[in-house]
């Protein structure tokens, strides 16, 4: 998988459409990425210890009732527990 860089592609917090013409600029691989580790699913403790370390990114499957209707604050609800089901990424 290739990623945008994050300086070409900065975070706005807005509602608002992705900008497709940056889909051309320069990208990296997530192998390419200082750190890059896989958590496995469902493992709170290897959780825990990549927040403690790094960032991280988590995909769900956003198609449920509880993450339809989520409008702030800690999500408690169902995030999906199949990763073909996966449709966002946090």
């Amino acid at each position: 998988q290739k990623r945008t860089l994050k300086v070409a592609y900065p975070y706005q917090d807005f509602d608002g459409h992705c900008n497709y013409q940056k889909r051309t600029l320069k990208v990296v691989t997530l192998e390419q990425a200082p750190g890059y580790a896989m958590v496995p699913p469902a493992d709170p403790q290897a959780m825990l210890a990549a927040i403690a370390t790094q960032p991280v990114s988590i995909g769900i499957d956003a198609s449920g009732d509880d993450f339809q209707t989520y409008d702030g604050g800690v999500f408690i609800g169902s995030c999906g527990d199949r990763l073909e089901d996966l449709d966002h990424g946090v």
